[in-house]
C-alpha cells in the first residue's frame, strides 16, 4: 500500500473529524494572520514615510480670507474659551467666524448672540431651533446663503479644540497647489498627563497623526479628515454631507477622493483637542468611534473606488480596518486557544509569531510617535503606563463595530470628554 493510501484511509476513519477541525483551525489562524502581516508591513512603511520623507510645505504671500465654522450644541461651558481663543487669534488677512447653535438648551445660543454683539466684524451667530440635527446638517443649514468665494478657505473647528497661534498663517500654504480640496490638520491632545485615560489618548492621537497620517501624506495617499479640518468652499458645496452620518468626516473624507481631489496633511497647523480622563469618558467616546467606523466603511470604500487608485484604495481599507485589526488579534487568540484543544500546534505558532511582530511593529510605531509629537519625559512615562489600556480598546472595538454594523445610533455629549 502506498502513502497516498494511507492517508486517505487515516482520514476516512476514525480520525476524519479530528484532522478536519486541525485543519479548518489552521487555514483560519493563516488567513487571519496574513491579514494582520500585512496591517503591520503598512504600520512599518508609514513609520517609514513618517520619519524620512514628511516634510511641511513652504511659506506663501498669499492670505485668502478664511471662515472658520464651529457647529455644536450644548457648548455653554467651552463656548468662553473657544470663543476668546478665536478673537485673539492672528491672521494677516480676513477672516469670519461663523458660531452655529444646533439646538442647545444651556446657553449656548445666547453666548454666541454676545460675541457676534461685543465683536461684529469678526464674529456671526447662527442659531438653529430645536431638534438636534447633528454636525452635518448644522454646518450646511448654518452656513448656507453666506458669501464664501471659491478664493476663500472654509476652515471647521470642534467646540473643544484651540487653534494654535500660527495656525492660520500656516494653513494657507497647503492651498497653494489647485490639486489640494482639503487639508488635515493635527490635534496634540491638551493636558494630556491628566490622568493615565488623558495619556493614553495622547498616544492614540500622536500615533494616528504623528506617524500615520504624516506618512500617507508622504507617500502620496489620501489622509483623513477628522475633527477640526480645512477645505475650499467649492469641495464643501459640493461633498460634504447633506444629511446625518454617524461619521461624516470619513464620507466627506471618501467623497474628495472619490472625485480625485488630494486631501493634504499639515503637522504645522495644529488644534489642541480635549480628551476624556475617566474610563467612563473614554469608553463613551469610543464606542461611538468605532461604530462610526464600522457604519460608514462600506459606504465610504465603494465611494472611494470610483476614483481612487488601487494602492490608494487599499490604503484606505487598511484605515478602515484599523478598528477591527484589534479585534482580529483576539481572533487570532482564539484560535490558538482551540488549536491547544484540539492537539495541534500551527495555530499556536503562527499567533505566537504574529503577535510578536505585531507588538514590535506597534512599539516602534509609539517609540516614533511620542518623539515626533515632542511628549517630555512625564509624558512618555504615563503613555508607556497606560498601556495595558489596549485590552480596554479592544473590547471598546468589539463594541462599536456591533454598534455600527446594526445601525444603532449613539449619542455624544460634553460630558464625555475632560
Amino acid at each position: 500500500m502506498v502513502f497516498s493510501d494511507v492517508a486517505i484511509l487515516s482520514i476516512t476513519g476514525p480520525g476524519k473529524q479530528q484532522y478536519m477541525v486541525e485543519v479548518s483551525l489552521t487555514i483560519m489562524a493563516v488567513l487571519v494572520a496574513a491579514v494582520l502581516a500585512v496591517s503591520a508591513s503598512r504600520r512599518l512603511l508609514l513609520c517609514y514615510a513618517a520619519a524620512m520623507l514628511y516634510r511641511p510645505w513652504k511659506a506663501i504671500s498669499a492670505r485668502p480670507r478664511i471662515w472658520i465654522a464651529c457647529a455644536c450644541r450644548n457648548e455653554a461651558r467651552r463656548l468662553p474659551r473657544l470663543i476668546a481663543s478665536l478673537a485673539a487669534l492672528p491672521y494677516e488677512g480676513d477672516r469670519v467666524v461663523i458660531l452655529i447653535d444646533d439646538g442647545s438648551a444651556d446657553g449656548s445660543a445666547e453666548l454666541m448672540r454676545d460675541a457676534e454683539a461685543m465683536q461684529p466684524d469678526l464674529f456671526r451667530a447662527v442659531a438653529l431651533p430645536s431638534p438636534q440635527r447633528g454636525k452635518a446638517i448644522a454646518l450646511r443649514e448654518g452656513l448656507t446663503g453666506l458669501p464664501m468665494s471659491d478664493d476663500d478657505l472654509l476652515l471647521v473647528i470642534d467646540a473643544d479644540h484651540r487653534l494654535a497661534p500660527d495656525a492660520l498663517e500656516n494653513l494657507v500654504k497647503y492651498f497653494a497647489d489647485p490639486r489640494v480640496a482639503a487639508v488635515a490638520i493635527e490635534h496634540p491632545v491638551d493636558r494630556a498627563s491628566r490622568s493615565l485615560v488623558s495619556a493614553y489618548c495622547y498616544l492614540e492621537a500622536a500615533v494616528g497623526e504623528a506617524v500615520t497620517s504624516r506618512g500617507q501624506h508622504a507617500l502620496g495617499l489620501p489622509t483623513k479628515l477628522a475633527g477640526s479640518w480645512a477645505c475650499r468652499p467649492a469641495t464643501f458645496r459640493k461633498l460634504y454631507p447633506e444629511r446625518w452620518q454617524f461619521a461624516d468626516d470619513t464620507m466627506f473624507s471618501a467623497a474628495i477622493s472619490a472625485e480625485g481631489g488630494r486631501i493634504a496633511y499639515a503637522a504645522d497647523v495644529r488644534a489642541l483637542q480635549d480628551v476624556p480622563d475617566t474610563l467612563a469618558g473614554y469608553l463613551a467616546q469610543h464606542v461611538r468611534w468605532s461604530a462610526g467606523y464600522a457604519e460608514s466603511a462600506t459606504k465610504a470604500l465603494l465611494l472611494r473606488g470610483r476614483g481612487e487608485s488601487l494602492v490608494a484604495w487599499f490604503d484606505s481599507l487598511a484605515t478602515h480596518a484599523g478598528y477591527f485589526e484589534r479585534p482580529l488579534l483576539v481572533v487570532l487568540a482564539l484560535l490558538a486557544l482551540l488549536g491547544w484543544v484540539a492537539g495541534t500546534l500551527v495555530p499556536i505558532i503562527v499567533a505566537a509569531l504574529l503577535v510578536g511582530l505585531y507588538v514590535l511593529v506597534v512599539g516602534l510605531q509609539i517609540g516614533l510617535a511620542l518623539r515626533l509629537s515632542g511628549a517630555d519625559r512625564r509624558l512618555v512615562l504615563m503613555s508607556l503606563a497606560s498601556l495595558p489600556f489596549l485590552a480596554v480598546d479592544v473590547t471598546i472595538s468589539v463594541r462599536g463595530i456591533v454598534a455600527g454594523l446594526v445601525g444603532q445610533r449613539i449619542v455624544w455629549t460634553t460630558e464625555h470628554r475632560g
